[in-house]
């Protein structure tokens, strides 16, 4: 993990790495057509970035939900928020990381709908409604609903809830709703690869790991 710096200008110029040379279904069109801009001049640098631990459950076409761990060992915690002259440090996973949990596990959804044949990335989001905030210690529970999908794309509502396991309670986190495109079907004249670039071995191998991939 990047560290953040201080600094607005260094804070926008590793923002803006980020989103170039990494890529999941939930970072959309735009840094990935940086991506493959960028990838002649950097093809070592590109990464992978997932953002849910396991599976726990996939029907087809209908809902998906996955969890996540929350751990003091990641850095982008001690970033947000970190300490100041008048304020102790206080660690709290960002909202946007977890819309992206969220965002990786309906795209899971979406695309295990057509068997991983189409390239689904994120194109909206509809709503993102937070109610608490996620620190170290707990499991994030991401539960996403199909709501519609046909060959131009899919739309998703989806459901957060916070974990705690010490206490055996759990808590709202977020309703996040999301869209999501077929690239391949994309009305801009953009051409891609034909390989699925979006849903690669990282990913197989989560559904793997999580018993629902051969």
């Amino acid at each position: 993990m990047l560290k953040i710096e201080s600094n607005p200008t260094a804070r926008l110029s590793r923002a803006v790495f980020y989103m170039v040379f990494s890529y999941s279904p939930g970072l959309g069109l735009v840094p990935l057509i940086f991506r493959f801009l960028a990838f002649p001049l950097f093809p070592k640098v590109l990464m992978r970035w997932i953002w849910i631990d396991r599976i726990l459950d996939l029907e087809k076409g209908q809902r998906c939900v996955a969890i996540k761990n929350i751990t003091a060992a990641e850095q982008v915690l001690h970033d947000h928020f970190p300490a100041t002259a008048t304020r102790r440090a206080m660690p709290v996973l960002p909202n946007t990381l977890i819309i992206e949990g969220m965002a990786q596990t309906a795209g899971i959804m979406v695309g295990h709908a057509n068997d991983f044949k189409e390239k689904v990335i994120l194109a909206k989001i509809g709503k993102a409604k937070f109610f608490a905030a996620a620190k170290p210690g707990f499991t994030i529970k991401f539960t996403a609903q199909m709501d519609r999908i046909d060959p131009s794309g899919a739309s998703t509502t989806g459901w957060v809830d916070l974990i705690d396991l010490a206490l055996g309670r759990v808590t709202p986190l977020a309703e996040i709703e999301l869209m999501f495109s077929h690239i391949d079907k994309n009305r801009s004249g953009l051409a891609f690869p034909e390989h699925n670039f979006v849903f690669t071995d990282q990913f197989m191998n989560l559904l793997r790991d999580s018993g629902f991939a051969k």
